[in-house]
């Protein structure tokens, strides 16, 4: 572990870890878990919003939380670990590492709605933080919660969804982004073709 992590934040992760000795955050250790979680959590996100040095630190920080909750059968620790699943394909896109970012994403399209809950807190607090990669992070953030809709089969609400990515984003010059506004348009397509089919 890096030498300049605070020892608070090491501290924490090692309650975290021994809270989850079977690879999981119990339900009698949820309340602690979710306190835990949840201060790991914007320790992480401070990392992430800082030097590229600090992406690494981040990264592990969001990918403890989100291997230790991953099956949890509490609501709020599902969320926290929609919360870190997120963060963690965040991070390592900001890192260049694009399929590894994809795969994170992917791990939350089965959560149905506890997901789109945890997407729109993430959302929100993207807006309400800002930043430099904000757009970035809140476009990353939107086509997955679109892919979570889509996978509930709801379609108004997956057109609505990829509808305003591509109207926020489609004069976006980030390559990045324009990725996104792409996969928006494809999921637009594939519902659009799915109803004359019907």
């Amino acid at each position: 572990m890096a030498s300049s992590e605070p020892e608070h934040l090491d501290a924490r992760r090692a309650e975290f870890v021994a809270l989850s000795p079977e690879g999981v955050v119990s339900e009698a250790n949820a309340p602690r878990g979710i306190e835990l979680g949840e201060l790991l959590l914007t320790e992480g996100i401070a990392l992430s919003e800082q030097a590229q040095v600090d992406q690494e630190q981040a990264l592990s920080v969001f990918e403890l939380l989100a291997s230790r909750l991953q099956g949890a059968t509490d609501p709020r620790l599902r969320k926290l670990s929609v919360h870190a699943q997120i963060r963690t394909g965040i991070v390592l896109n900001r890192l260049g590492r694009f399929e590894e970012a994809i795969a994170a994403n992917e791990r939350i399209f089965f959560l149905g709605e506890p997901a789109i809950a945890a997407l729109d807190e993430v959302a929100a607090d993207i807006e309400r933080r800002g930043g430099s990669f904000a757009r970035e992070q809140l476009a990353w953030t939107l086509i997955a919660r679109a892919a979570v809709i889509g996978q509930l089969q709801r379609r108004d609400e997956t057109l609505a969804a990829v509808n305003d990515i591509i109207e926020r984003f489609q004069n976006d010059d980030s390559p990045f982004i324009q990725g996104i506004v792409s996969m928006a348009r494809e999921g637009r397509e594939e519902v659009l073709a799915a109803d004359e089919k019907a």
